[in-house]
């Protein structure tokens, strides 16, 4: 924790003690990193198979969580490094509590449907897409919000992140 910056201190902070956190951020100061980070340590380290849901503005962030996710458990120790059930560009299990992540793009068809979440990641959530070719309606963006809460399950390891940078006022 020594090289973090005083938002991301704060973030671990707020992590700890609640379990709804949202965050209007500048750029750069790597907010959506440590809110992955923190969200990465709560479902390994838990005993029940913690399903976490990722929703970006664009099909990329998906992507570069992915990355993070695939990082943070390649650099474990070898000795607590579990072997993973699933390792694909939507998804990442663990073998050893079948915890999981799943990272979706808001605004696509069948958001997070199927599925049970404790925990819920809403990254950029002020560039979400107010409409989309997949979906009729002018408050998609709304829509998206309302399907990922539907999928939650709260219990003691929940935890919904809004972070966003402003997107007009």
């Amino acid at each position: 924790l020594h090289d973090l910056r005083a938002e991301q201190l704060q973030f671990v902070d707020s992590f700890v003690n609640n379990q709804r956190i949202c965050v209007l951020k500048p750029r750069q100061i790597g907010m959506t990193t440590i809110a992955t980070a923190c969200l990465f340590w709560k479902a390994y380290v838990s005993g029940d198979p913690v399903n976490t849901l990722a929703i970006t503005h664009e099909a990329e962030a998906c992507g570069r969580i992915n990355m993070m996710l695939k990082n943070f458990h390649r650099n474990l120790p070898r000795q607590i490094r579990s072997n993973l059930l699933k390792d694909n560009m939507k998804a990442l299990q663990f073998a050893h509590n079948e915890a999981s992540f799943r990272q979706l793009m808001a605004g696509g068809r069948s958001q997070a449907r199927s599925f049970t979440f404790q925990s819920l990641h809403c990254t950029e959530m002020g560039l979400w897409p107010k409409g989309s070719s997949a979906r009729e309606g002018n408050s998609v963006d709304e829509d998206v919000w309302a399907s990922a809460l539907a999928t939650i399950h709260e219990n003691e390891n929940t935890r919904i992140i809004i972070e966003s940078t402003a997107d007009g006022p």
